[in-house]
């Protein structure tokens, strides 16, 4: 997704919320968690618009060296891994959270 369109995607749900509700977020569900999504351009961006987490489903995108990394840092935007919750089993839901936990580590 080009800079551009995330900036003014996200600028408009922020002032519709604003607006709506009277409250200002400091947090931003990337949508469907995909990467196509978010970037690091756009992860600093948020930074710079006082945003301090950003939340994903896409486990891939929870990556350790790279949240670690000074490029995430000095953005000040927090990388989190969220789940979708549905008529999901508990089998189901326990392999959702597991995975982006175990994806960093060889089991």
């Amino acid at each position: 997704m080009p800079l551009y369109t995330a900036i003014t995607d996200v600028t408009k749900n922020e002032n519709y919320l604003n607006e709506t509700l009277k409250i200002t977020s400091k947090h931003l569900a990337i949508p469907f968690g995909k990467q196509e999504h978010f970037n690091n351009e756009i992860i600093e961006s948020l930074g710079s618009n006082n945003y301090t987490s950003a939340l994903t489903t896409n486990p891939n995108a929870i990556n350790l060296t790279a949240l670690n990394s000074n490029k995430y840092k000095q953005s000040g935007v927090h990388i989190l891994p969220r789940i979708g919750l549905t008529n999901e089993s508990v089998n189901d839901l326990l392999f959702l959270i597991n995975r982006t936990i175990f994806k960093n580590y060889e089991i």
